[in-house]
């Protein structure tokens, strides 16, 4: 069965973009996000976005920064949805695939509203694996950006990718 997101892309097609941004910006900034990446990545550097869904923020972060080199791995089957032609041309996608697969040396690796989709047993092996794949890849820079628990707006932003997206 469908999760209603993916229900939701079937049906608005082209339209779920600018929906969904509309839809996101109730929980998140994507361009706050963003212009913290632009300033903690190096000139040049190549980049592993584990977890990068659609793809919204990576098109953002390029639009800012056409120096860097992205690969994007996610579980999903289908990523990078919200890269524009010109972006996705610079973007290595890696769709139904383990962060523990992926090769290659990056400079900096990061992770944004990924964390709280790992379920909570499962978290330790997640970094071990994530700690394990930086040593291979010799990366020395994470940046995690995940929703801090506690408030309403992150327990609906909770409710709504768990159940929604």
């Amino acid at each position: 069965m469908l999760a209603p997101g993916q229900v939701a892309r079937k049906v608005l097609g082209r339209h779920f973009e600018p929906l969904g941004n509309v839809y996101r910006r109730v929980f998140v900034n994507l361009n706050l996000i963003a212009d913290f990446l632009d300033r903690e990545l190096p000139n040049g550097a190549k980049i592993l976005d584990i977890g990068g869904g659609d793809g919204a923020l990576i098109e953002r972060l390029l639009n800012r920064r056409p120096d860097l080199a992205v690969t994007m791995c996610d579980l999903a089957p289908s990523i990078g949805t919200f890269l524009s032609d010109v972006n996705r041309a610079r973007v290595e996608l890696l769709p139904a695939t383990d962060l523990a697969t992926v090769t290659g040396l990056y400079d900096a690796v990061t992770i944004s509203d990924v964390i709280h989709h790992v379920p909570v047993d499962q978290r330790g092996a997640f970094f071990k694996s994530l700690a394990n794949s930086c040593e291979r890849w010799a990366c020395r820079k994470i940046i995690l950006k995940d929703i801090e628990p506690g408030g309403v707006r992150a327990s609906l932003s909770l409710l709504a990718d768990r159940h929604i997206t």
